[in-house]
């Protein structure tokens, strides 16, 4: 009984130490950045962003900021204030990238790939209708297939 009630204390005393920061994550014309990343500085807690753009996370009192991040799209940090409400506004940005290469066990740039190589275009198997993209290239691989044993 002892040890239930000593646990219940402290579970009680590590709660008060703690509270919930929400907010909505948008871009500039105000749409909802789903997926967006939200970090406390400094630590690894942190969630993403549900498809509205909008986030829940409890946070340590000791926390001081927020680090927000998504994909094409810059990186911005918030002072947790007494406000447990922070609402983000993210900006565009361009990245260039260098035409690349997916091996089965790693990412090349393509000058440095030595081999063969095959591309395949995506626009031709956008309009399969499958779950994902391996299927879709299951589809394609058997479609030239049976081309191949015709001709």
């Amino acid at each position: 009984m002892l040890i239930v009630g000593l646990a219940f204390f402290v579970g009680q005393v590590l709660a008060q130490n703690s509270r919930t920061i929400t907010g909505k994550v948008t871009d500039e014309m105000g749409t909802p950045i789903p997926n967006a990343s939200v970090v406390v500085k400094g630590t690894t807690l942190g969630t993403t962003t549900g498809n509205d753009g909008t986030f829940s996370l409890k946070v340590p009192e000791t926390a001081k900021t927020l680090i927000i991040s998504s994909v094409n799209y810059g990186t911005r940090e918030m002072t947790i204030s007494k406000s447990s409400v922070i609402n983000v506004n993210l900006t565009p940005t361009t990245s260039n990238l260098d035409e690349v290469v997916v091996v089965g066990y790693g990412v090349q740039k393509k000058k440095d790939v030595t081999g063969s190589i095959g591309k395949i275009d995506a626009g031709p198997i956008s309009t399969l209708v499958t779950p994902s993209v391996d299927k879709q290239l299951e589809v394609v691989q058997l479609v030239y297939v049976l081309l191949t044993q015709v001709v």
